[in-house]
């Protein structure tokens, strides 16, 4: 009913033509289904697909793209400015198949806009410039990283919808009305190109991690026996409220989950119990810290593994005995004046609250000093 009030300006009637299904939303009510009300709901469909709810569509006016993501549908509507309104022009939803029913909440947002862009292709494909609003923040800002900075799934998305150019705004949920109610009641399940697409391309990336099978399985292991990664994966299933995981929360939109393994970006989040173990792996050869620091960074990621590495290293008993002490540098030969004011040397110094400059002739040894000014 939510989305009938919001565009019940366009229908003609509506309190006569919904009195039955209002009669339903009162307290004191008791809910049961009578032929009136499916006779009243079916016409209200009719009229949310038909003129004068439906606008045609013209490229001259202004073009929104809504799109959302539920728990299992996905939807886009495409609006068209009508005066100081927005009308519809086309609705599509669909339900997620079950790989997609487990991506991150931030990855079924972007699946939810691609899947408008690709559906309303004829319609916006090769505009100047149109708006696209979704009710999930973090996607406004994820989406103006680099591609490197995103989860695999994101980074196909994104590739994608490069070859439009849209602006991608906040609306809350309270007032995408039309876009909220398609995604919690899709249309049928149907397997997309996109998702075989964006699968092939996570994994190619799952199948390039620089880990074993067995060690897949051993992180993968205790990753679920690990309580705060744990944490953070259903933060990202349900989505994150403020301030929740800190320490992961900064880096939200680059994180996603493959076969039981967290990544951020394409690098492994390692849960606490083999952390000791990967530092071990990472030291192997006693590595420096910048070698060890850049070797992790290719392949493994938590929280603080910078400081770590220093620290582990720093403890290592074989790097300490053997490490090279660092010798003064030697001393340099000047070369020797031969006249007054051959070679002279100059510096500035503060003094006082005061600068100078001192200049000194290295064959006398006479030096000169002048105060200089603000200036």
């Amino acid at each position: 009913m939510g989305m009938v009030n919001f565009i019940g300006k366009f229908i003609p009637n509506l309190k006569s033509r919904t009195s039955c299904m209002c009669e339903l939303l009162h307290k004191e009510s008791e809910f049961k289904w009578t032929v009136r009300h499916e006779r009243e709901w079916q016409q209200l469909k009719n009229m949310l697909t038909t003129a004068p709810v439906l606008s045609f569509y013209d490229h001259t006016k202004k073009i929104k793209l809504s799109t959302d993501a539920s728990k299992d549908g996905i939807c886009a509507v495409l609006l068209q400015a009508e005066g100081e309104h927005w009308k519809p022009v086309a609705y599509a939803s669909r339900a997620m198949t079950k790989a997609e029913c487990r991506y991150a909440q931030i990855e079924k947002e972007c699946l939810g806009l691609a899947y408008g862009l690709e559906r309303f292709h004829n319609y916006v494909y090769g505009l100047p410039s149109f708006t696209a609003e979704t009710d999930h923040r973090p996607l406004v800002s994820i989406i103006k990283k680099n591609l490197n900075e995103m989860s695999p799934r994101i980074q196909r998305l994104m590739m994608k919808m490069q070859r439009y150019d849209f602006d991608l705004i906040y609306t809350p949920g309270k007032h995408l009305i039309l876009a909220d109610a398609l995604s919690r009641a899709p249309a049928g399940k149907s397997v997309s190109a996109t998702e075989e697409d964006i699968q092939c391309h996570v994994n190619m990336v799952s199948s390039a991690l620089p880990v074993s099978d067995t060690k897949s399985r051993q992180i993968a292991e205790a990753t679920a026996k690990d309580v705060q990664l744990q944490h953070v994966m259903r933060n990202m299933d349900e989505g994150w409220p403020v301030g929740a995981n800190p320490q992961f929360y900064h880096v939200r939109g680059e994180l996603s989950v493959v076969d039981g393994l967290l990544l951020k970006r394409g690098r492994i989040v390692i849960p606490q119990a083999l952390r000791m173990d990967m530092l071990r792996r990472i030291h192997e050869g006693h590595l420096g810290i910048e070698k060890c620091k850049r070797r992790a960074k290719e392949s493994v990621f938590w929280p603080g593994i910078n400081k770590d590495i220093e620290t582990f290293i720093s403890k290592c008993e074989t790097c300490q005995k053997h490490r090279s002490k660092q010798s003064k540098d030697p001393m340099v030969v000047s070369e020797l004046a031969v006249a007054p004011w051959h070679k002279v040397g100059m510096d500035l110094f503060h003094l006082r609250g005061k600068d100078y400059l001192v200049v000194i002739d290295y064959y006398s040894n006479f030096s000169e000093m002048a105060l200089l000014t603000n200036s």
